[in-house]
Parts: C-alpha cells; structure tokens; sequence
C-alpha cells in the first residue's frame, strides 16, 4: 500500500515533496491544462486552491488571496473604486477559477510583482481612479506594470483591443473607429465592408465608389 504523510491536514503520498511558495504549500505533483502547468495547494491560512506553476516560481503568486485582504484593512481604501479595479487585475491574471481568468493568466497576462504584491505600490504608480474610467493596457502584448498602464474610458479601451484593426493612411496609423470620425470618412459599417472586400486602407475610408467594382450597401 502506499504511504501517506499529513500536510496542513490534507493527505499526500509520502514520496512526493512539497514546495512552499510564501503561504502556499504544493500538495502534489503539477499538472497541466493546454500548455500552462497547475499544482493544488494548502495556504496557510487553511484554505486550498489551485496556482499557476510558474506565477509561484516567480514570486507573483504566495498566498490565496488572504495576503491581500490582510494588507487592505492598513491603508483604508477597500472597497474603493481604485481598490476595486487594483484587486480585479490581481485576481484575473492569478486565479484560475475565476470566469475570465483565460482572457488574461490563461494567456500568460501577468502583473509585475511591485503591484502584485502591494496595493500602496500600485496607488503611488496610478494614483486614484478618476470617474468613468477603469484599468487599461496600453501594449496588450505586456502585462500589467508601471508604463504600460493608464486610466482609460470605455470608449478609449474599446479601441485598445487585440481585435481592433489598424489603419496606416499616408504614414498615419489609427484604428478602424477613428478613422471613421474624419469628416470625409465613409460610415464605420462601409470601411468594414470595403476592408472584408479587399479594398486598400486609403480607399476604403475615403474612397467613392468605382465602376465595375463591387461596393458594399451603404444601407
């Protein structure tokens, strides 16, 4: 039969050895899901939980969460916006259960361990959340970090996405959105068209339509 040993209450196989990460203790081998190693392990704080690998190897990942929650009762902005937004960014680039954790840790989105592991630091970066704006990355292809993040509306971080295309139109690169604001522009949905049809940047934001060629309705 094989041996057990107890760690934090929970029962593991003697031959296995465990790893602790700040406040976290490894409670078996790792195990992977699509390309990004998991390992189930115990807090200290008695709760279990399931961690990225690598976010425990590089320090960004010691605890449940509990570390946080403890530091948030000392500088007295829990449950501010601010506080708010600094917390969502924790929890979807470091937790696996949460919904939209895929959009962000599960795509290797990371946050620099200065934030990661104090709010302060986070607050003397970004300063407070002004009204009608939320978190946004200014390069999607980094995390999140001192220099790469700002306070964005929504109307700004809509046309900050992965999926926005850009526009190169005599050495000027916009959005698609911007674009279509230029008084001269044809409408949002008739540049779509243009661009779907294989219409060049420049004509299919300003051009008209041509003879013999196939033009999206403008309706």
């Amino acid at each position: 039969m094989a041996e057990y040993i107890l760690v934090h209450g929970i029962r593991i196989a003697k031959d296995f050895t465990p790893e602790t990460f700040g406040r976290l203790t490894t409670l078996g081998p790792a195990f992977r899901v699509g390309r990004t190693s998991y390992q189930v392990c115990s807090c200290d704080c008695g709760s279990l939980g399931v961690h990225r690998t690598v976010d425990m190897r590089r320090g960004h990942t010691g605890s449940c969460g509990c570390l946080h929650k403890k530091r948030a009762t000392t500088h007295g902005m829990y449950g501010t916006p601010t506080y708010g937004s600094w917390n969502s960014m924790v929890k979807r680039t470091t937790d696996p259960k949460q919904r939209d954790f895929r959009y962000w840790g599960g795509r290797g989105i990371s946050v620099c361990e200065r934030w990661l592991n104090s709010f302060e630091a986070f607050f003397s970066d970004m300063g407070e959340r002004p009204d009608g704006c939320s978190l946004d990355r200014i390069d999607n292809s980094k995390g999140y970090e001192p220099g790469n993040c700002r306070w964005a509306t929504a109307i700004e971080q809509s046309r900050n996405t992965r999926k926005n295309r850009i526009l190169t139109i005599d050495g000027v690169s916009r959005c698609l959105a911007e674009w279509a604001e230029h008084p001269k522009a044809s409408k949002y949905t008739t540049i779509q068209s243009r661009l779907l049809l294989g219409w060049v940047d420049k004509d299919a934001v300003f051009g008209k339509p041509k003879n013999n060629c196939i033009e999206p309705n403008e309706g």
